[in-house]
């Protein structure tokens, strides 16, 4: 018992560190979520990292993602490139959100976004729709460019297709 109780208190400190490095400060609301990036993410067409893994880091599974917020057919957008460093190809799956000024996190739990990259390969979201899965409208879900703070990717996982994902 005393193994899991160590397990669980060095998760929440390596969640919470994550956390910190990104940016967000945690309060003791739930769902209440502050963001404090000096670097201000709404800076347009200049790539930014954001968080894949719990340890605060742009990678998970040989996965290393960044993001853009641009203009896109007059709409402003999120674009997302992933870069596969993996020597196979890998699904990856994820759910979009968007940090707003206010902390909220806006995001739609039911739509989770499926990509395949091919190996060591860099896939890029464009306006031109090729890669629809790697472009997030800010209407979507419902936040506008003056209340843009960052992009946040929930639940991100890469595999080799195939191989089912466990939580």
């Amino acid at each position: 018992m005393n193994i899991k109780k160590n397990i669980f208190i060095a998760s929440i400190i390596l969640f919470c560190g994550a956390m910190q490095a990104q940016g967000v400060k945690l309060s003791a609301q739930p769902g209440n979520v502050q963001v404090n990036n000096t670097d201000n993410a709404r800076t347009q067409n200049e790539w930014k990292p954001f968080m894949l893994n719990h340890d605060g880091t742009n990678v998970n599974g040989g996965v290393q993602a960044v993001y853009a917020l641009v203009k896109c057919n007059n709409e402003d957008v999120v674009l997302l490139k992933m870069n596969n460093t993996n020597s196979f190809s890998v699904k990856a799956q994820w759910i979009n959100q968007i940090i707003s000024k206010d902390g909220k996190e806006n995001f739609d739990p039911a739509k989770i976004t499926f990509i395949s990259l091919p190996p060591n390969t860099e896939t890029t979201g464009d306006c031109s729709g090729n890669t629809t899965q790697l472009m997030v409208k800010l209407s979507d879900l419902g936040v506008s460019l003056n209340n843009f703070e960052t992009f946040v990717c929930s639940n991100f996982y890469a595999a080799k297709p195939g191989k089912a994902h466990t939580k």
